[in-house]
C-alpha cells in the first residue's frame, strides 16, 4: 500500500525541488557530498559499499541502504528502524558525524542565501522561505518517486 503523510502530497514542482536538494552537495559541511554520492542511481539507490563514505572520505557505520519503494514503508526507516517515516529520516545523514556532518540550521542558512531555491520552495510550497522542514518534505516527495515497478 501507498504510504504518505497526510500533509505532503506529491506534486511535480515538490518531486523537481526535492530532486533537486538529492543531488546538492550543500548539504553536507563542506559542500562535498550530497544524498546521492551515497545512494547512487546506478547502484538502485544504494551503496555497493560495504560502508558508506561521508565527508573527508570518513567510513560510516553501515551501508547506505537502498532507498527505492520507501512509498511502500509504513514506518521503519534505516537499518536500526530510527526513523518514524520519510520526513522524519532526511534529518539523519545530515546530522551524522561520518556523513554529512552538517547542521540542518547552517544547511537551512545556505540554502537561504539562494534565489534560485527560493523560486523553487515558492513553486512547490507557496513560500520563498526555506525550512527544516519543507526540505524534509521535498526531498520525502522525491524519494516516494523512487520505486521499481509500476
Amino acid at each position: 500500500m501507498y504510504k504518505r503523510q497526510a500533509d505532503n502530497q506529491l506534486t511535480t514542482q515538490g518531486v523537481e525541488l526535492g530532486r533537486m536538494l538529492f543531488y546538492d552537495k550543500q548539504l553536507s559541511v563542506d559542500n562535498s557530498i550530497s544524498c546521492a554520492s551515497c545512494h547512487k542511481q546506478a547502484n538502485a539507490f544504494s551503496d555497493p559499499n560495504a560502508l558508506s563514505k561521508g565527508v573527508q572520505s570518513q567510513l560510516g557505520k553501515r551501508n547506505s541502504m537502498s532507498i527505492v519503494n520507501l512509498v511502500f514503508q509504513d514506518s521503519i526507516f534505516f537499518w536500526d528502524g530510527k526513523a518514524k517515516n520519510i520526513e522524519h529520516q532526511v534529518l539523519f545523514p545530515i546530522e551524522d558525524a561520518l556523513e554529512m556532518n552538517s547542521n540542518i540550521n547552517n544547511v537551512v542558512a545556505k540554502l537561504n542565501t539562494s534565489t534560485l531555491y527560493h523560486s523553487k520552495f515558492f513553486s512547490a510550497f507557496n513560500t520563498t522561505i526555506v525550512s527544516s522542514k519543507l526540505i524534509f518534505k521535498a526531498i520525502a516527495e522525491f524519494e516516494r518517486t523512487i520505486i521499481s515497478t509500476n
